[in-house]
C-alpha cells in the first residue's frame, strides 16, 4: 500500500499544479484567512482594501498584456522601465504646458517606438529576447533620469486623478475595469482564431508557419502591444499619484513576471498559462505586500519573496514536465 501511494504521488503532484489558477485561488483563501487573523481591525477594512487594490489595479493591467505575448513565447523585461519612461515624458510634455491627449500621444509614440525597436531585434534579426529587453530597461531607466533631470515632475490632472482613483461600491473603478479587460482577454483566447494562432506561435513556430500562422507578424504586434500597455500603466501611475518618480517602474517587472509565472506560464516557450491565473497571481503578491506592509516587516523581504515565488514556478514547472508539457 506504501509503495502504491509513493509511486502515484508524482502523477498526483503533477494533476494538481496542471491548474495553477485553482491553487492559486486555494493560496489566495488562505493569505486572507491568515491576514485577517493577524490584523482583524486593519486587513478587510474598506481603507486598506481601497490601498490594496489601487496598488494591484497598474500591476495587473500590465501583467495582462504581457502573459498575452508570453503565450506566443515573446518576453518583455522592460516593461518597468517603460512604464517608468512612458510616466516621464507624460509628465514632462504637462510641465511644458502640453494637453493632456497631447502628452499621452507623445509618450505612447514614444512606446511604439521601443516596442518596434524590441521587436525588430528579435523577430527581424534573431536575438534572443532576454538580452534585448534587457538592455531596453537599462536604456529606458537611463533616458527617464534624463527627462526628470534627476527630479520629480508633478502633473496633477483633476480628470485623470477622479478616474484612478474613483471607487464604485468601496471598490476602486480602475481594479473592476481591469479585472473585467482580464476577463474578456481570456474569453477571446479561448474562442477566437487570434487565440489559437498565439497559443499554436508559442506553441511551436516552425508548425505554425507551415500551417500559415504569421508567426513574426503576430510576435511584432505583441511586443509593441506589451510597450504600449507598459506606457499606459505609467501614464495610469501618474494619475495616481499626480507626478512622475525617478523610481517609479524600478523592479515593476519583477511584479509583472513573477505572478505571470506563479500563473502557470513559463518564459522558456509559450503556449501554456492561463490570463486568470496571472491575474490571480498578481493579487497573490500584493495580499502579501500588503500583509508585510500591515505587520511592518521590512520591505525588502518582498523582494526575497517575489525570488521564492520565481523559483517555485520554475520548479512546479519541471514537475509538469517542462518542455514536454501541454
Amino acid at each position: 500500500m506504501i509503495q502504491v501511494v509513493v509511486s502515484r504521488a508524482p502523477w498526483v503532484g503533477k494533476q494538481l499544479l496542471a491548474s495553477s489558477t485553482r491553487v492559486l485561488l486555494i493560496g489566495l483563501v488562505l493569505l486572507i484567512a491568515v491576514g485577517w487573523r493577524l490584523e482583524p481591525k486593519l486587513f478587510l477594512t474598506s481603507q486598506n482594501l481601497s490601498v490594496f487594490s489601487s496598488a494591484a489595479s497598474v500591476p495587473m493591467f500590465i501583467a495582462i498584456a504581457a502573459a498575452v505575448a508570453l503565450l506566443a513565447g515573446v518576453v518583455d523585461l522592460s516593461v518597468g522601465s517603460m512604464a517608468g519612461f512612458g510616466a516621464a515624458v507624460f509628465a514632462n510634455c504637462i510641465g511644458h504646458g502640453l494637453g493632456q491627449f497631447a502628452s499621452a500621444g507623445v509618450a505612447l509614440a514614444c512606446a511604439l517606438g521601443v516596442g518596434a525597436f524590441n521587436a525588430s531585434a528579435c523577430v527581424f534579426f534573431g536575438a534572443n529576447p532576454l538580452v534585448v529587453t534587457l538592455g531596453s530597461l537599462i536604456g529606458l531607466q537611463g533616458l527617464t533620469l534624463i527627462v526628470l533631470n534627476n527630479t520629480s515632475e508633478e502633473a496633477f490632472l483633476p480628470g485623470l486623478y477622479n478616474f484612478t482613483n474613483e471607487t464604485w461600491a468601496g471598490v476602486p473603478a480602475l481594479l473592476l475595469l481591469v479585472f473585467l479587460l482580464g476577463v474578456m482577454t481570456a474569453v477571446l483566447l479561448a474562442v477566437t482564431r487570434w487565440g489559437r494562432h498565439i497559443r499554436a506561435a508559442g506553441g511551436d513556430q516552425a508548425a505554425s508557419n507551415r500551417a500559415g500562422i504569421p508567426v513574426g507578424k503576430l510576435q511584432f504586434c505583441l511586443f509593441v502591444l506589451t510597450a504600449v500597455f507598459a506606457c499606459i500603466g505609467g501614464i495610469l501611475y501618474v494619475g495616481q499619484d499626480g507626478a512622475a518618480q525617478t523610481t517609479l517602474g524600478v523592479g515593476l517587472e519583477l511584479q509583472i513576471y513573477a505572478p505571470i509565472l506563479l500563473g502557470g506560464y513559463s518564459l522558456t516557450r509559450g503556449g501554456v498559462g492561463s490570463i486568470m491565473g496571472a491575474v490571480t497571481g498578481v493579487v497573490v503578491l500584493e495580499v502579501v505586500s500588503n500583509l508585510l506592509d500591515l505587520r511592518s516587516i521590512n520591505p525588502y523581504w518582498q523582494y526575497i519573496i517575489t525570488g521564492a515565488v520565481i523559483l517555485a514556478a520554475v520548479y512546479a514547472d519541471v514537475l509538469r514536465g517542462g518542455e514536454r508539457y501541454e
